[in-house]
């Protein structure tokens, strides 16, 4: 830019449109923020799902918004395609899942099933984009706005799991854990949300040394969250995402917040008498050989998921598939794996593996997409820097752990398919990404 001779002003279309840009930037951050903080919290009580059609339905609103405001505000966007060009390899993952989501859903077995799908995945893709553009120059607000309905929904979990108090729509005749929703579901949904937000709070605390104790209290409540959920995979998944930070570089700076963290989330799993009655009876069903009880009588799901990608390895069967076609594929699994048969049919509709899931409905092409994001947002934690921000210090810490943390749940959970479980999943990558390069976005 030129500098302007003495006592000449600069030229009004010089400044308008960075405050324009400004002006775009902060009205899609705010669209961006209601959806973390919003989507979460959302029920709508009386309604045939009083959990998940809300949040979906919200979010996605939010995400057209989102859409309609940013395309409009990157007309007048310089740094927008600075931006692009810096996290170009993000991008192309990003917009790959949803053209191979809209190819297999073009293609699949059951097209009333997959039709809404790539819709679904455009939203994501939208809404990740716009946390991507936006939070570039954040600073810890933007962690502490995924960990207040975080925060709430542990309260609320805890609770629940005493029977002090619970949701008044939630039935009082249901066993003291099923009544464990707090505004997110069941309590595998519940557990399964609270994982990563759990592992950010306490990336932040190191990150912020100024606000450790703030991050540190709210890692602390959501942890307990976590153990009240009584979810064995949501406490094997957190376990293994803050044991992941004692791989990550530079871990003696932090080791002994990993550990002390580590030490709280199992001392809470053995204080809370739920939780612990759930682990002893899971290894004494492991003690036993019980697989099939140790999952939870799941192994016909995961069966069922394995047929299913090996009569279509490449395509899938199209997304939203396995719920329509579970049946029929249980009937024939039942001829194969008789000892996996109950007293009636049960039927699943996910898979509770996304891992399978995936596999099934997309294909191994859709399998590697979701691979590929896990292993490039972990990669973020080995970069090396010249300089390092707190957001840098939070990227590193978080992005490894928060993709082991995913890995293992997608193992007998299913995140990829609910929208609270997978809104703050999105955003907390977005901000690592962004973070990554902050500096040189700038």
């Amino acid at each position: 830019m030129s500098v302007p001779e003495p006592g000449v002003n600069p030229a009004p279309d010089i400044v308008q449109p960075a405050t324009l840009e400004s002006r775009w930037e902060i009205v899609v951050w705010s669209l961006v923020s209601a959806a973390v903080l919003f989507t979460p919290l959302t029920v709508k009580p009386g309604a045939f799902d009083a959990f998940r059609t809300p949040k979906t339905v919200l979010f996605q609103l939010l995400a057209l918004a989102i859409f309609a405001t940013g395309v409009a505000g990157a007309l007048f966007s310089d740094r927008v395609a600075r931006s692009f060009r810096a996290n170009r390899i993000a991008l192309a993952i990003a917009l790959a899942a949803v053209v191979w989501t809209a190819i297999t859903s073009a293609t699949s077995v059951k097209p009333d099933a997959s039709l809404y799908k790539t819709f679904a995945v455009f939203c994501f893709v939208v809404f990740f984009i716009a946390a991507l553009w936006t939070s570039w120059r954040r600073g810890p607000w933007a962690v502490a706005i995924v960990l207040a309905p975080a925060v709430v929904s542990s309260v609320v979990a805890l609770m629940q799991s005493f029977g002090k108090w619970t949701l008044w729509y939630v039935p009082v005749e249901y066993e003291r854990r099923i009544r464990t929703t707090a505004f997110i579901g069941t309590a595998n949904e519940l557990g399964g949300y609270l994982v990563l937000p759990l592992i950010a709070a306490i990336a932040a605390a190191i990150a912020w040394p100024r606000l450790r104790w703030v991050f540190g209290a709210a890692a602390a409540v959501i942890a307990v969250g976590v153990v009240a959920a009584q979810s064995v995979t949501s406490i094997a998944a957190a376990a293994c995402g803050v044991g992941a930070m004692l791989l990550l570089p530079g871990a003696r700076r932090f080791r002994r917040a990993a550990v002390i963290g580590m030490l709280v989330f199992v001392s809470a799993v053995a204080l809370h008498p739920g939780s612990r009655a759930r682990m002893h009876t899971l290894l004494e069903f492991a003690a036993g050989g019980r697989v099939t009880e140790m999952t939870s009588f799941r192994l016909p799901a995961y069966g069922v998921a394995w047929d299913m990608f090996r009569e279509r390895p490449l395509l899938g069967l199209g997304p939203g598939s396995y719920r329509a076609l579970y049946m029929p594929y249980k009937l024939q699994l039942d001829e194969r794996r008789p000892e996996w048969i109950r007293v009636g049919h049960q039927s699943f509709s996910q898979a509770h593996n996304d891992h399978l899931q995936i596999l099934a409905e997309t294909g191994l092409p859709g399998y590697l997409l979701f691979l590929g994001a896990l292993i490039f947002l972990a990669k973020l934690s080995f970069a090396r820097r010249d300089t390092e921000t707190p957001q840098m210090q939070f990227a590193t810490t978080f992005a490894f752990s928060a993709a082991v943390a995913f890995f293992v749940l997608a193992l007998a959970h299913f995140p990829m398919q609910i929208t609270s479980n997978l809104v703050p999943a999105v955003f907390l990558a977005a901000l690592c990404i962004s973070w990554r390069d902050a500096l040189e976005s700038a």
